[in-house]
Order: C-alpha cells, then structure tokens, then sequence
C-alpha cells in the first residue's frame, strides 16, 4: 500500500475544493497528496474558494513553524523498570517510554517473538503495539544481545562502511601487525584455508569488531585493529571489486539460526530449554554448558565445522572466488 504524503501549501490550480455543509473537502489533483476536509463552520457559505485555500494554506503555514521548533527528545525508561504495560481498556501492550530495548527470537515456526523486559511479544501483539505511534517514524538499530542497554555508535553509509574494531587483541599468531599474506602474490585462485583463516579472525568478537579484507589478485588479507593500534586496509578497498570483504557468521545465517537447526536435527528434546537460553546474556556459552552435560559437545563442534564450511563454499562461488 502507497501511503499518501501531507497536504502542502497549494494553489487553486492544484486543487478540488468542494462543500459539504460546514465543511470544505480539498482535494489535490496529484493523486500522491492526501486530501483534507476543513471543518470552518457556518461562515463557509459566505467564503469563496480562494479564501478557503487561503485558510487551508495557513494552517499548513502554521503547522511547519510548528515543526520546525519542536525538538524532539526520546524518553528511555530507566533499565530495571518495566518498558510496557497492558492497556486493559485498549487490551493491548503499550510502551511507556519512546525507546524499546528488545531481543529477537524466533520460535519452532520460524515466527518472530520479541522478548521485552522478559516478556514474549508475538509479531501480532508487538505490532499493535506499535500502532499506539501510528503516524510517527521509527529508526531500528541492531545490536548484539548483551548490549541492548548502550547506545551504539552509528555510521552513515552503505553495509561496508565499518566502524573502527573496539578490542580487537594480536593478530594471527606467527603474524605482524597491519597485513597477512595469505597466498603468494600475483596468484589469481584462493585456499580455503586463507578464507577460513580471516573468517575465524572476524569471528573474534561481535559483529564489526574485526575487520579482514582480501585483495582478489594477490590474494593478501589485510586487518585492523583499533585496540591493538593498527588498521591496514587499504582506503580503496572500501567500495573496489578488488578487495574480498570477508563476512561475519551472522551474514551467513551461522549464528542463532545454526545453534536451532543442530537442535532440531540431533536433540530436538533440548528445542524449548535452548530457545530459553537464548533468550538471555550469555547464550552461547550456556548452550555449550548444556551441550557438555549432554555429551552433544563434540557432535555440535563437528556439525559446526561442516555447516561453515559450505556456507563459506556457497558464499565464495556467489561472490566469483575459485578455490584451489
């Protein structure tokens, strides 16, 4: 559905005003422009069109001065009180502040849930939720798990515009800091091991905490580090052909969506209590608590293996790479 845009100040060549008893309906010719109808009262039937686009354009007049002052300031409910609350009368949730810090899930149906304050919200019921703000804008700004309660730092641009690494440590052992020749120069084709090894160097931290990059031609990966004080990948890496921007695992659904279909597929008797542990800090390393005492450890660092590997296949031939 095409929504339409505001009323804008307009002429009489722009518009259809018609009477309908104390009220006058304006109607833009461009059908992209949402019409209006002004109620004036009894002193409509003494008014001509002119002066009721007069009184029309006034108020839009009025209504961008308006705007143009307010300065909107967020309010985020302090963390350990509750975000939400049921609205009896309205019998939905609504939110108490103008910030949400919420958890992604999906359930055994691939359906979204989202976890606030503790509490599961289905798609259904986060957005009616979300219709109290009907007529607002809303900017959504992911994060990992356990920092819901910071605020991010955010970067214009497109995908590959990276922030600077956070904490990063040393590179790869045996290694110098700045770039890592993982191939001789001048050779065209890759190893899998070169693209598992920047894999696994991204994979450090969260996403966009480490950075790698791989010339195509010659095959050198080059990182960066912050923390560490370097950062040698090339300026025209950013947006060239050329350089490999090697992904995160959750570019490659290797995350969360990984852990559920190991689940279903080797102990799906274990599906509700892993969904309740990632439904909290620390997920990972609960999942692998759990997998221990179950003696599903070396099962799931196996199946892991396998998985990465073909999913780093597949994203090697769609991105024109030819494995040696």
């Amino acid at each position: 559905m095409v929504w339409p845009k505001k009323p804008v100040l307009a002429t009489l060549y722009a518009v259809k005003i018609t009477r309908d008893g104390e009220y006058a309906n304006i109607e833009y010719k461009d059908p992209a422009i949402g019409g209006v109808g002004l109620k004036i009262g009894p002193d409509i039937a003494a008014m001509t069109d002119q002066e009721i686009l007069d009184l029309h354009n006034h108020i839009i007049r009025e209504r961008e001065n308006m705007a143009a002052r307010y300065n909107h300031i967020a309010v985020e409910i302090l963390p350990g009180k509750p975000q939400i609350e049921y609205s009896e009368r309205c019998a939905q949730w609504v939110p108490r502040g103008d910030v949400l810090r919420c958890l992604i899930h999906d359930d055994q149906n691939l359906e979204l849930v989202v976890e606030i304050d503790g509490r599961d919200l289905s798609l259904k019921e986060f957005g009616r939720m979300l219709t109290t703000h009907a007529g607002w804008g809303m900017r959504i700004v992911f994060v990992p798990d356990d920092e819901i309660e910071k605020e991010p730092d955010v970067v214009v641009g497109e995908k590959k515009v990276i922030p600077k690494p956070r904490n990063l440590g040393t590179p790869p052992p045996g290694e110098s800091e700045g770039s890592l020749s993982c191939s001789e120069p001048g050779r065209l084709g890759m190893t899998y091991e070169t693209i598992e090894d920047a894999y696994h160097f991204v994979n450090g931290g969260p996403p966009y905490e480490h950075t790698a990059v791989i010339h195509r031609g010659t095959g050198e990966g080059f990182f960066a580090s912050e923390m560490a004080g370097y950062d040698d990948i090339p300026e025209e890496a950013e947006g060239s052909e050329d350089y490999l921007w090697i992904p995160h695992k959750h570019d490659l659904d290797l995350g969360k969506p990984l852990v559920m279909s190991f689940v279903l597929d080797r102990c799906p008797e274990l599906y509700d209590e892993v969904s309740a542990v990632f439904r909290r800090k620390g997920a990972y390393g609960r999942f692998k608590d759990l997998l221990d005492r179950k003696d599903l450890l070396q099962e799931w660092y196996a199946f892991e293996e396998e998985r990465t590997r073909e999913a780093l296949h597949k994203w090697c031939a769609e991105n024109g790479v030819e494995l040696e």
